[in-house]
């Protein structure tokens, strides 16, 4: 446990480089207008290669057979925005109307190699630019946009793969960080619901003037904080409005 903290700190440590300007009000949403991002991006594809490797996410010769076993796929999102991506190391058959696009290179040359969809599937709006694979063009947005919990993703990815066991239950289904079981949130909430929270009474001071000078203090205190996060919050939303439409000129926005 030890190895891997310290192995994901040093990860993260290089992976979020902030730019010029962080932390300096104003000029941090200025310098992540300019560059479309809040994150340096070379650092954060040094840090995935090194982590990751250079091989290819589908195809190549391996040593084990066990190897070829493994399925592994990550989620994505179109450059657009406009439709989730399953990146698999594995073929299978598509259903029509499928929930998302199965996107599966034929030729090992014009496949994602294990960097790169990390990469695609981290590309997280306004933290990080759209990844962009250099063999064909294609534009990556964060996986979460659509799956941030990819349960589902897996489940029916499983059944395509081994239809003859499609209708039985896994054996395990293991859903870490993003997940909570519903049956234990439900009980949660049905438990608080049962509580009665104590009665607490407030009382001002009958004075007017008393009265009017704290309500002042409590004013002062209050709004510059609120005005602050109110603030941060709109150029937020102003900066990923324009994000979304440098991306997606033809939408005229």
């Amino acid at each position: 446990m030890d190895t891997c903290f310290e192995k994901f700190t040093s990860f993260c440590d290089q992976a979020f480089t902030p730019r010029e300007g962080h932390g300096i009000w104003g000029l941090e949403h200025a310098v992540t207008l300019r560059h479309g991002s809040k994150y340096a991006t070379t650092p954060f594809h040094n840090a995935l290669k090194l982590a990751f490797g250079d091989e290819h996410l589908f195809g190549g010769v391996y040593d084990s057979h066990e190897h070829y076993k493994r399925k592994v796929a990550v989620t994505s999102t179109t450059g657009t925005a406009q439709q989730a991506v399953v990146l698999p190391n594995y073929n299978r058959q598509e259903q029509p109307k499928a929930p998302y696009l199965f996107e599966f290179a034929h030729k090992k040359r014009l496949g994602l190699r294990l960097w790169e969809a990390a990469c695609a599937t981290s590309a997280a709006p306004t933290y990080f630019k759209p990844f962009k694979h250099e063999m064909t063009k294609n534009i990556y947005l964060d996986g979460a946009l659509y799956h941030n919990n990819p349960v589902e993703v897996a489940s029916r990815e499983r059944k395509l793969i081994w239809p003859d066991v499609a209708d039985k239950h896994p054996d395990v289904m293991l859903s870490l960080g993003t997940g909570k079981n519903a049956v234990k949130v439900e009980r949660e909430l049905a438990d608080a619901l049962k509580e009665d929270p104590p009665e607490i009474k407030y009382e001002w001071p009958k004075s007017p003037d008393i009265q009017t000078k704290l309500k002042k203090r409590a004013w002062k205190r209050l709004m510059p904080g609120k005005l602050v996060k109110a603030f941060d919050l709109l150029v937020g939303a102003i900066l990923f409005l324009l994000f979304f439409c440098l991306q997606n000129p033809h939408l005229h926005c």
